[in-house]
């Protein structure tokens, strides 16, 4: 710290790095910034004599278990105690020294805390259900931010569907929803098949969406016959099959499931909306689409009406 103190306080931010090695290759390539908490993890300590300089730390821990952990334990102390960090995403077994040279471009991606603890939270979980479980505690309870806002939308992209978020207001609903979620085509239509089969209460919801909200032939068909028993050809009928058991697979509750019936409806709208000679309908579309978004915030936060 006393070789790095004058470069953190003019930058304004620390590099923290695990050991000795680290320290002096980074230095000698011209990273002044970068100190070591030598152990395992970064201790309170530590992050009081930093307090003295900065609010800003970047953690730069091996890409290995080891220094996942670290990096799980450092950064959660560190936001306890007010820093604004973010994690410097090593590839596993490598460690700052291997490449000191190309750490500059590392540094530039590092990512803010909130995207990375949700990343490190969906990739490690068990199965798809408990990792979106997990990040929706998560994201549930961190404050409504950019950061926020961009480990939503990595999130949805993960999982495939969209995740209704606590208090955040109309926020989250109303930015751009993921590509992935609303242009998710064949995924997006069977995952809400799959929703509506495993929670047959939904049907009167389904019956009321246009059959052209479904564009390929099988959920189409498969569609139909939810709604109004209509028989189904091969190809449907083991479309059918495999969505019996998707719901569980995808851990489809029933909020989501609403979700994903909205989502399908949002999509038709705003293809609508980006259709030209529609003039005519253009204020109807904008409506349907606040009373869409009005839905999905509501989902999202169930106090809202």
């Amino acid at each position: 710290l006393d070789k790095a103190r004058s470069a953190i306080a003019k930058g304004d931010h620390a590099v923290v790095a695990e050991g000795n090695t680290d320290v002096l290759a980074l230095h000698q390539a011209g990273f002044g910034t970068v100190v070591a908490c030598m152990g395992t993890a970064l201790t309170e300590a530590q992050l009081r004599e930093l307090q003295q300089l900065t609010k800003r730390i970047s953690l730069a821990f091996d890409g290995d278990a080891a220094g996942e952990s670290a990096t799980l334990r450092g950064m959660e102390l560190a936001v306890k105690a007010g820093f604004d960090v973010k994690v410097v995403a090593l590839p596993p077994g490598v460690d700052p020294a291997d490449d000191p040279v190309g750490f500059a471009r590392l540094l530039e991606q590092a990512k803010p805390y909130v995207l990375y603890r949700t990343q490190i939270e969906a990739q490690r979980a068990e199965d798809r259900e408990t990792g979106r479980k997990t990040v929706k505690e998560f994201l549930d309870s961190v404050p409504e931010s950019l950061h926020r806002q961009a480990a939503w939308r990595w999130a949805n992209d993960f999982f495939g569907i969209s995740i209704p978020l606590r208090g955040a207001g109309t926020a989250s609903a109303a930015a751009a929803p993921s590509a992935r979620v609303v242009q998710a085509g064949d995924r997006l239509e069977r995952n809400a098949l799959a929703g509506v089969i495993a929670h047959p209460e939904l049907k009167a919801i389904l019956a009321e969406m246009p059959v052209a909200h479904f564009h390929a032939p099988a959920t189409r068909a498969v569609r139909n016959h939810l709604v109004d028993g209509a028989a189904l050809d091969e190809e449907a009928t083991a479309l059918l099959a495999e969505l019996d058991a998707r719901a569980v697979a995808e851990g489809i509750d029933k909020l989501t499931a609403e979700e994903l019936l909205l989502r399908l409806s949002e999509r038709e709208v705003l293809a609508l909306l980006k259709q030209t000679g529609l003039d005519d309908r253009m204020k109807e579309l904008q409506e349907d689409l606040a009373r869409i978004q009005r839905a999905l915030a509501a989902l999202g936060d169930p106090g809202q009406e």
